[in-house]
């Protein structure tokens, strides 16, 4: 609230460059609240629940586990072909 007080005297003054980094460093403090409020509600939502999640988790039984295996190797690479 001081930086406040000291931004209108600093005008009433006719101080300028000292009434502009008073409020470049009003700005600049109200901006860094903000963005740390919103990294606080961000963390909140999104990590919330991640530990119980964690916990039920479950492996996949095998027959869950259908993978399919081709041996492609030996097989001839079909050419594309020119297109006029």
């Amino acid at each position: 609230m001081t930086d406040i007080v000291d931004f209108v005297n600093q005008i009433a003054a006719a101080q300028s460059a000292d009434a502009k980094d008073t409020l470049n460093n009003i700005l600049s403090q109200k901006a860094m609240g903000a963005l740390d409020d919103k990294k606080q509600e961000l963390a909140k939502n999104m990590f919330s629940g991640i530990e119980a999640d964690a916990d039920e988790t479950e492996e996949p039984a095998e027959d869950e586990l259908d993978v399919e295996v081709q041996d492609s190797a030996d097989e001839p690479v079909d050419e594309p072909e020119d297109i006029e």
